[in-house]
C-alpha cells in the first residue's frame, strides 16, 4: 500500500470527508486530494508541502516522518539538474552543482508559489478580508486621545472627581461591581488604607469610614459607590481612575 492509500484509508476509517478535514485542519481540499493520490511534488514550495503533510498525517494519527521523507524524495527526482557536459576548457565541481541547484530551486519555488496563489481565488478573498479587518481595527480600535490614569498613577492626586455629601450623612459606603474591578479605599488626610482588593462580578463590599476618602479603581464602568442613605455615585473615568468622597 502506497503512502497516499494509507492517508485515504486512515481518513475513511474516521468517516471523514475531504471537506471536513479541510474545515478542521485549514488545508485546502485540492492539496489533501493530491496527498491521497501520492502526488507529493505539486506546485508549492517544499517547505509548505512538508508542513501541510505533517499536519494532515498527525491529524489522522499517523507517523509524519515517512510522509515528509516522500516529499523530499519527490523533490529530489523533480529538481535534479541535468549533468553538465564536461569540456576541455571547463571543469564542473560538485560544489558548483550544489550551489547552482540551490539558487535555481529557490527561484523556481517562490515563482511557483506566487503563481499558484494568484490563480487561487480563495487567497485573493483572504487578502481582501484581511485588508478590511485592518481598516476596521484602525478606525474603531485605535486608542482614545484622552489617556486614562494607569493603576500606578491612581494615588498621585492630580485630577480627581470630587463628590460632596451632606455633613450629617452616615459614613458608610457600599461598593458594587458589575464586572471584576480592583478597588483601593483610603482616608484622604491620614492615607490609612480602609479596604483593598478585587471585587468579583455581581459582588458588593460595605465600607465604614471616619473621614473623607479617596477611592481608586481599575475600571470606572464596573464600579458603583452607594451611600447608606441611597445616593449613588458613578465614577466619571471609564478606565482606571480615582474619586474623592467628602463628608
Amino acid at each position: 500500500m502506497n503512502l497516499g492509500e494509507q492517508l485515504r484509508q486512515a481518513r475513511e476509517k474516521r468517516q471523514l470527508t475531504l471537506k471536513q478535514v479541510e474545515s478542521e485542519t485549514k488545508i485546502p481540499e485540492d492539496c489533501l486530494q493530491r496527498f491521497e493520490d501520492s502526488q507529493f511534488d505539486f506546485d508549492l514550495p517544499a517547505i509548505y508541502r512538508r508542513g501541510l503533510l505533517k499536519i494532515y498525517s498527525q491529524f489522522l494519527g499517523l507517523d509524519p516522518a515517512k510522509f515528509i521523507a516522500q516529499v523530499g524524495s519527490a523533490d529530489e527526482k523533480k529538481d535534479r539538474p541535468a549533468a553538465r557536459k564536461e569540456s576541455s576548457s571547463e571543469t564542473v565541481t560538485p560544489e558548483d552543482e550544489n550551489l547552482a541547484e540551490k539558487a535555481t530551486t529557490g527561484r523556481r519555488d517562490w515563482r511557483a508559489f506566487l503563481r499558484a496563489k494568484l490563480r487561487d481565488r480563495r487567497w485573493l478573498a483572504y487578502g481582501g478580508g484581511t485588508l478590511v479587518l485592518l481598516l476596521i481595527g484602525f478606525f474603531f480600535l485605535r486608542p482614545s486621545t484622552s489617556r486614562d490614569l494607569e493603576w500606578e498613577e491612581l494615588l498621585s492626586g492630580e485630577s480627581a472627581d470630587v463628590v460632596y455629601v451632606a455633613p450629617n450623612a452616615i459614613r458608610k459606603l457600599t461598593l458594587s461591581a458589575s464586572d471584576e474591578v480592583k478597588v483601593l479605599v483610603r482616608e484622604k488626610n491620614s492615607k490609612q488604607k480602609i479596604f483593598s482588593g478585587t471585587l468579583k462580578k455581581g459582588t458588593s463590599e460595605p465600607v465604614s469610614v471616619r473621614e473623607d476618602v479617596q477611592i481608586s479603581y481599575s475600571d470606572g464602568n464596573a464600579l458603583t459607590i452607594q451611600r447608606e442613605g441611597g445616593e449613588v455615585i458613578h465614577p466619571k473615568n471609564t478606565g482606571a481612575g480615582w474619586v474623592e468622597v467628602s463628608f
